[in-house]
This record gives C-alpha cells, sequence and structure tokens, in this order.
C-alpha cells in the first residue's frame, strides 16, 4: 500500500474498479445513484443520502469507480468502539461479482486487520448479510430495534487488534 501523495491517486485497482479517497465532487453522483437497498438503510437510520455522503467524504471515506463513474464508498471511523465500518454503493457493484468480492477482501483487510470492526445491518438485508460473513464479519442475528426496525449486529477481530486469539 503506498502513501497517498494526492487526493486523486489511484490506491488500488481490480478489474474494472479503481479505488481513490473520496472528493466532494463524488458526493452528488453517489447520492443520487446509491442502490435502493442503501437508501433505505440510511433511511431506517433517520439519515438522507447527500448528508450519509458528506459524512462519508468527511471521514475520509474511500471510493470505487468503474472508469469515471463512482460505484461505492467505503471507510472506516476510527473514532467509535468498535471502529464503524461502513460500505454504501450504486447497483454497479453487482455487475462485476468477482472483482468487487476480491476488492471488498483486500479493502476490509486494510481497514479492519488492527482494530475490532464493527455496525448494523437491517436484518431483511439478506444479500448484504452473506457478503459481510464472507467477509469474515460474524453477525449476531439476534435483533434489535431502532426506530421501528430490526437491526442487527456485525463485527469483524482483526488479527492484528488484539482483542481475541485467532
Amino acid at each position: 500500500m503506498e502513501v497517498l501523495r494526492d487526493m486523486t491517486e489511484v490506491l488500488d485497482r481490480e478489474g474494472q474498479f479503481t479505488i481513490h479517497k473520496m472528493e466532494t465532487s463524488d458526493i452528488i453522483p453517489l447520492s443520487k445513484a446509491l442502490c435502493d437497498m442503501d437508501k433505505r438503510e440510511i433511511l431506517l437510520l433517520g439519515e438522507n443520502a447527500l448528508d450519509a455522503m458528506r459524512h462519508s467524504f468527511l471521514l475520509g471515506g474511500y471510493v470505487a469507480r468503474n472508469g469515471d463513474c463512482p460505484v461505492a464508498t467505503f471507510g472506516v471511523n476510527r473514532n467509535s468502539s468498535p471502529a464503524a465500518i461502513w460500505f454504501l454503493g450504486t447497483s454497479d457493484r453487482f455487475s462485476y461479482p468477482k472483482t468487487f468480492q476480491t476488492l471488498s477482501k483486500r479493502w476490509v483487510r486494510f481497514l479492519c486487520d488492527d482494530l475490532i470492526c464493527g455496525n448494523i445491518v437491517p436484518s431483511d438485508h439478506a444479500q448484504t448479510i452473506k457478503w459481510l460473513e464472507s467477509l469474515d464479519f460474524i453477525v449476531d442475528s439476534t435483533p434489535y430495534n431502532i426506530e421501528g426496525h430490526d437491526f442487527f449486529s456485525f463485527v469483524r477481530y482483526g488479527p492484528e487488534s488484539n482483542s481475541l486469539p485467532h
């Protein structure tokens, strides 16, 4: 992993996707193009897509692009405990499932190997839950209610996190 020299440097490349630090110019296109499942998740938590993209930028998020088109934002907020990992994207990310899975695994390791990372996912997002489990997240299937909606928590213990024996 190289040291980031400027905001437009390509940090990673896999198949159709390149990874960059998020730029302000990514906020509006991503907020408009988020897939319905991710828009719903944001709404269930009392936010809107535009504010969620602004938070992603302010927290130092990354963007996966297919050419010039941003297709996802992701990152980790190290100021929470456990560190809060997020991933929000457009439906374009599903056009290349093998490439997307390869990048997901590599970037989860980059973001989380020295941390305990976790967050929440709507309990009815079966595709997302399966994807999280493939990335070595442990999903607690005991639902808890936020604003009248059921969510599951998920967590990943990085091998460098000094948290649990591996």
